[in-house]
């Protein structure tokens, strides 16, 4: 793949099997849009090549956003043309320049999408654990019952824990890259952090609320009511709030604060030690 410019300020993307005409200053959208037409492609076909849905070629294609790295280089193999060729002379939109990991919208949603449910069963796990204390004094009279309903319990909960730890990670490098995005995007993803944070703010006056409430239940003298049952069910809705709300925020803290977190001191001597 190569360009050619003509006396009238003109070039061509040619490659193997096509050829079309690229005007100085084209957006990327113009160009995805003259490639796809030139190889006589609906948005269809090529949203299932690069594993994205109709509606992303058409947000790209109107310069609503770009396509994440994979996706960039899954083009500009589909199409032969250099990733260079199809993000340079946008001037109507202004492709990040430094040097990072370009996220789209798309990939964005998925990543936090992806964080909820990983997020949620692991809180779900954990207050599954917390909850084993319920079956322990329920039946305290019956030790080995008690315990055994505890022990299976608590194998429940590690279980959910487990098969979050060993669930494939499809956004992983996102954690170790500056991340780079979409001024327009960032924008609402910030406001969506922002949002974020007063919910995550309820939840944890909501956490210290039940918290209390179980150590109040604690100290009072209740013989005819089932205190340290109850105490473990405020403990585990606590727990499940807690573990949540941390994994929610780390997940907008990524997305967010990818600069700041590379340029950390944990960052720079782990990049030193991998280098």
């Amino acid at each position: 793949m190569h360009l050619r410019k003509d006396r009238k300020g003109r070039r061509d993307l040619v490659g193997s099997n096509y050829q079309i005409e690229e005007v100085d200053g084209m957006t990327f959208g113009e160009k995805l849009f003259k490639l796809r037409k030139s190889r006589g492609m609906s948005q269809e076909p090529l949203a299932e090549q690069l594993h994205t849905t109709r509606q992303a070629i058409s947000r790209w294609e109107n310069d609503q956003g770009y396509p994440e790295t994979e996706k960039l280089l899954l083009l500009s193999n589909i199409f032969e043309v250099s990733v260079d060729s199809l993000l340079k002379e946008n001037t109507g939109q202004a492709m990040p320049s430094e040097e990072g990991y370009y996220v789209s919208r798309e990939r964005a949603e998925g990543f936090l999408s992806f964080h909820r449910k990983t997020t949620a069963r692991t809180a779900a796990g954990v207050a599954v654990i917390a909850l084993s204390g319920v079956p322990y004094f329920l039946f305290i009279e019956n030790q080995t019952l008690s315990i055994t309903l505890a022990c299976v319990v608590t194998v429940i909960g590690l279980a959910f824990v487990l098969s979050v730890a060993m669930m494939r990670n499809p956004y992983r490098e996102m954690k170790n890259e500056r991340l780079l995005f979409d001024p327009a995007y960032y924008s609402e993803l910030n406001a969506s952090y922002q949002a974020q944070k007063k919910t995550s703010l309820a939840c944890i006056i909501l956490m210290i609320v039940l918290i209390s409430a179980a150590g109040i239940l604690g100290l009072a003298e209740l013989s005819t009511f089932p205190v340290p049952e109850i105490q473990c069910v405020l403990t585990a809705c606590a727990a499940y709030l807690f573990v949540y709300v941390i994994g929610i925020m780390d997940a907008y803290d990524v997305l967010t604060r990818s600069g700041e977190r590379m340029n950390s001191a944990y960052w720079r001597i782990k990049r030193k030690i991998l280098k």
